[in-house]
This record gives C-alpha cells, sequence and structure tokens, in this order.
C-alpha cells in the first residue's frame, strides 16, 4: 500500500487498484471505434474534394465554352474547324498536310487564342492524357510535349461548321457542343441503345478499350450493368457540359441523352439544326434507326416537350 497525503488527510491507495494502462478490451474497442469512424468519413472526405474538384472543372468548360463563342464571333458565327486527319482522304477541302497541327489546328489549339490559358483544358479529376492530345499535337514535330486536353467538342461541330453556325442552331441553350470526354471529341452518333451519349456520359471508358464487365463498345453500345455506371463517370456519377450559348453545367450521365430519345438537350444532328449532316471517307457514321432499344427517326419533327 501507499499514502497519498490531501490537505491534512491521508488516502490509502491498495495495490489491487492501481491502474497503469488500457487494457486488451479497452485497447480493441478504441480501435474498432476508429476504424467505424474511418470507413464512415473516409468517403465523406473522398466526396467533398472531387466536389471541389468537380468545381474547379465547371469553372473551366465554362471559360472554354465562353472562348468558342468568342471565336465564332470573329469568323462568322461559326465555331472551329478541324478535319479529323484519319477521315480525311475524301474532304475536298482538306488542308495540303491534313497531319499538320499549324494547318489543321485542333478545336482547342483555335481556342487557346482566346483563354490566355492551356491549363484550363485540364480537368483536375483526370489523371492521363488522351490519346488524340498526346498524339496529334505532336505530328510533324509542332507540339513535342503534346497538350494536356480533358474535354471533347462536337466531332460534328468542327467538321461542319458552316452547318453549325450560330443561326442555324435552334436552341442554343440546349445544344451540347462539347464537355468531359474521354477523349478530345464526342461523337452525337455514338451512344448506347438507350440513347446516351456515351463517351460524354462515360469519361473514364476509352473508346478502344472495348469495354468493361459493366459496358459494351459498339454502335450503338450496351450498358450492362446499369447500377454500377457511377464509377465510370467523372464527377460523383455525371459529367460537365458545355452549350452553345456559353454557359454549362452537370448533370447525371441518365439524362445524357438527346431530345429525340426522351432526352433534355439536344446532342445528335436533327435536333441541333433540323437536319443531317452528311458522311465522308472511311467513317460511314451508322444510322441508329431500328437499333436502339428507343425510337430514333432523324425525319420526325423535334419532340414537343
Amino acid at each position: 500500500m501507499r499514502r497519498v497525503m490531501r490537505r491534512n488527510q491521508t488516502v490509502v491507495i491498495h495495490p489491487l487498484y492501481t491502474r497503469v494502462g488500457f487494457t486488451l478490451i479497452e485497447l480493441l474497442v478504441v480501435i474498432a471505434i476508429i476504424a467505424i469512424l474511418a470507413a464512415i468519413l473516409f468517403p465523406v472526405f473522398s466526396q467533398a474534394r472531387e466536389k471541389s474538384r468537380q468545381s474547379s472543372c465547371i469553372s473551366n468548360t465554362r471559360n472554354i465554352a465562353m472562348a468558342a463563342t468568342m471565336y465564332a464571333q470573329d469568323y462568322d458565327e461559326k465555331f472551329m474547324l478541324h478535319i479529323t486527319p484519319c477521315g480525311s482522304e475524301a474532304r475536298q477541302d482538306k488542308p495540303a498536310d491534313p497531319w499538320d497541327p499549324l494547318q489543321n489546328p485542333d478545336w482547342y489549339m483555335s481556342v487557346e487564342v482566346y483563354t490566355k490559358n492551356r491549363q484550363i483544358f485540364a480537368c483536375p479529376s483526370v489523371a492521363y492524357m488522351p490519346w488524340k492530345a498526346n498524339c496529334f499535337p505532336t505530328q510533324r514535330g509542332r507540339y513535342p510535349s503534346g497538350w494536356n486536353v480533358s474535354y471533347g467538342w462536337s466531332e460534328a461541330m468542327f467538321l461542319y461548321p458552316s452547318l453549325f453556325a450560330l443561326p442555324a442552331i435552334q436552341r442554343p441553350a440546349k445544344v451540347v457542343t462539347g464537355g468531359d470526354n474521354e477523349n478530345t471529341f464526342h461523337n452525337p452518333w455514338s451512344q448506347t441503345r438507350e440513347g446516351i451519349l456515351r463517351r460524354m456520359a462515360f469519361a473514364r471508358i476509352g473508346a478502344w478499350y472495348g469495354g468493361t464487365g459493366d459496358f459494351q463498345c459498339g454502335c450503338p453500345a450496351t450498358i450492362l450493368r446499369p447500377e454500377a455506371m457511377d464509377r465510370h463517370t467523372r464527377h460523383l456519377g455525371g459529367s460537365n457540359m458545355m452549350f452553345a450559348d456559353g454557359h454549362s453545367k452537370w448533370d447525371r450521365w441518365q439524362h445524357m441523352r438527346t431530345a429525340r430519345v426522351g432526352g433534355r438537350y439536344d446532342f445528335i444532328c436533327p435536333d441541333v439544326i433540323g437536319r443531317t449532316i452528311p458522311s465522308y471517307g472511311w467513317q460511314a457514321w451508322p444510322r441508329l434507326v431500328g437499333k436502339l432499344s428507343v425510337p430514333c427517326d432523324p425525319n420526325a419533327p423535334y419532340p414537343s416537350q
């Protein structure tokens, strides 16, 4: 026993009741509580970080959309011209060397003059450089380091800027010009069987990967496991989109369908300008009539909403 003096009184402490640390059970309980709290809080912190990156990305896309609108105002209300090099054989207006970025600048090269900031073309949620941004700018030794571009512009629009001039666009606030993408361009005709614009909706699935256990590439593509598709999106189950009037917004992947198949936005050419566009070269763009699980008649009137 030992004695402890407390203001004129003596307290006797028996050695059997002396505590020198935690018991094993107490330590295990504390560790279990910490593990439970970590399991609860880590996803919250992760979502908070991604939400911050999404906000930075929406700022990027808004600035790019406004820069594209400024470009159009300077070029007779037409957006940027770029002829896809791999399909340029049949184009009569192709430059002498379609693979030279100075003769045939990609859309982001034309817009960069108005942004004065090349960094805004990189989404903070993307850790890799899409193949076209890594390949095409380096051709002919023009930009050896490539361009870090995480967004894609409508291939139909930069192939035919005269057809998609601002006066021809019927509903600019609904027309999606570009946005989050697995490459530097998105195809209005690259859809899933449900009519979802898959390159933009699932920006983490590359065009040449052949699909995953959740998704199968094709024309049209097939969603195998809808409940698992959030993980293939770039921003918390959705993507950021740019519009022809210069604004930008986020929406879930389920809503990235053109109005012709019950969606909120105008993606495909008949919805954007009221007509189809020509095909050229080896790119025999598939007509999706009869291939989707929803009606899609390019000659039908614009749906009333």
